[in-house]
């Protein structure tokens, strides 16, 4: 992963890490929905998506991302901030 911090204006409170093949699940209305992550950071995430989602900006949703083994989740609430053609950006609910 590679950080962004210093190379765009970043004015977001936490540094963004660039994320290769990672794929993710998005439960959304009681449907899994698989995804890939293209950003993350602390405060949320960038997910690349092949298919339509039935989800809308402010909605909550729960994404599952795995670790670097990939036997074990994190599971994480998330709003949706934006949907823009193939890219929804979320932003993890602490």
């Amino acid at each position: 992963m590679k950080f962004l911090r210093g190379k765009l204006k970043n004015s977001r409170k936490h540094d963004r890490k660039l994320c290769s093949n990672t794929s993710a699940f998005l439960i959304i209305q009681n449907q899994e929905f698989s995804c890939m992550v293209e950003d993350i950071s602390r405060g949320g995430a960038l997910l690349s998506i092949d298919q339509h989602f039935p989800v809308k900006n402010g909605e909550l949703i729960e994404i599952q991302i795995p670790f670097s083994d990939s036997k074990q989740y994190v599971k994480k609430t998330a709003q949706v901030k934006r949907v823009n053609g193939k890219n929804i950006a979320i932003q993890f609910i602490w």
